[in-house]
């Protein structure tokens, strides 16, 4: 979606010939586990509008960056309109607002955890990530997310590997290695 709304060649075959492999990998994964594939409209059209909703934030924060924000403050945007997004929730769900529940040691450590680590601090390095390799070469390193799942689940949860699980790995990594690969003079994000 990225080089849809820039005004720059688009990618080479070869990044799409690598997105197509890697997205057979992560299928493989996916019904690996013996889990039917269903349709869902609301959970299709939630992920779809996940995906859009990236591939806007891409589009947005190469905007950001050429009008000289810095990361923390890019960062800061977004999680401010984040939260006025976000308020209008709090009162159709009815949620428990008192501040009593925030109290608990464990809950402050969760909020700070998941506000600072996993949310605050990771924007942070995505969109240095992005200066350094640009939008397109970024997200294609999403690719590497299950990858990285499965790995940590043999590692830590003791799951099992299979052949299926290893062979989808070396499609999403040759998938990967295809995207980014270097054709003649140019790359794969030009």
């Amino acid at each position: 979606m990225l080089w849809l709304c820039r005004r720059t060649r688009r990618p080479r075959w070869t990044f799409f010939a690598g997105f197509g492999i890697a997205m057979v990998g992560i299928v493989l994964i996916s019904v690996s586990g013996g889990q039917a594939f269903g349709i869902n409209p609301l959970g299709d059209l939630l992920t779809l509008g996940a995906a859009v909703s990236w591939g806007a934030y891409g589009v947005c924060l190469e905007l950001a960056q050429r009008q000289g924000y810095n990361d923390l403050q890019i960062t800061r945007k977004v999680f401010f309109w984040g939260l006025i997004v976000t308020i209008p929730f709090i009162f159709t769900h009815h949620l428990d607002l008192s501040l009593g529940r925030f109290a608990a040691p464990d809950m402050i450590f969760n909020i700070l955890y998941l506000g600072l680590g996993a949310s605050a601090l990771c924007f942070v390095f995505w969109n240095k990530a992005v200066v350094y390799i640009g939008s397109i070469a970024t997200n294609v390193y999403l690719y590497l997310m299950p990858v990285i799942t499965l790995v940590a689940s043999a590692l830590i949860l003791k799951e099992p590997v299979t052949f299926a699980n290893l062979g989808a790995i070396a499609l999403i990594l040759l998938g990967l290695w295809l995207s980014q690969r270097k054709v003649g003079s140019g790359t794969a994000e030009s």
